[in-house]
């Protein structure tokens, strides 16, 4: 009896488990379109229709691992008032951590070398990283200036420094990103920097006059 062809969400599903399996039991060089197509049981035409390129199929193998352990919520969807600066930015950190640990370092890793070989695509990501940084800590910020513990709002460098110290220290440390650090993070950074915004801006308004 021929065996039923899977369409839709039910294919994604069997393409994206194949490339898990294959990804953690052979390693990324062992993942190719062949390779997963033939453990799916599918085709590779298939595939290309799905994926088009190996940074494509990456990126929707760490959607699925997020998926699996947050369903359909985002970061910003779990960011709440937690009733101090401090606390959210600990909640913060905490989610993002639970992010970067679904993805899992070896994926990360693959990721971001697929993503060094495509400038344009890395761009296109980047941009689109920095905009999900931005309304989170938009989040975070709107809480603390209704709570009178900000005044003025956050610089660019200020939102994309959480995240992008997180992502150094999770490639670092080969995903060992321990609540330690975390915390260090949150009290010996981040909420010196936010606090003191206020004398930064004043003094950045005052050489500007």
């Amino acid at each position: 009896m021929p065996s039923i062809r899977k369409r839709g969400k039910e294919l994604e599903r069997a393409i994206l488990e194949a490339a898990f399996e294959i990804f953690q039991t052979s390693g990324y060089q062992e993942m190719t379109f062949q390779n997963v197509a033939k453990k799916a049981k599918t085709s590779r035409t298939v595939l290309y229709r799905q994926y088009v390129t190996q940074i494509n199929l990456l990126h929707e193998m760490a959607h699925y691992r997020i998926s699996q352990v947050f369903g359909e919520l985002t970061i910003l969807d779990l960011i709440e008032d937690r009733g101090s600066l401090r606390s959210d930015l600990q909640a913060m950190a905490s989610i993002y951590q639970r992010f970067l640990v679904a993805v899992g370092p070896e994926l990360f890793s693959a990721v971001m070398l697929e993503l060094s070989r495509k400038q344009d695509i890395l761009k296109e990501m980047s941009i689109h990283a920095q905009e999900v940084s931005a309304q989170i800590m938009q989040k975070i910020q709107d809480f603390a200036k209704k709570r009178g513990e900000l005044t003025c709002d956050l610089t660019t460098m200020q939102v994309q420094l959480p995240f992008n110290m997180m992502r150094y220290e999770y490639i670092i440390q080969g995903g060992n990103l321990t609540e330690s650090y975390l915390s260090h993070l949150v009290d010996e950074v981040l909420l010196p920097i936010y606090l003191n915004n206020k004398s930064l801006n004043n003094f950045q308004r005052a050489g500007q006059v």
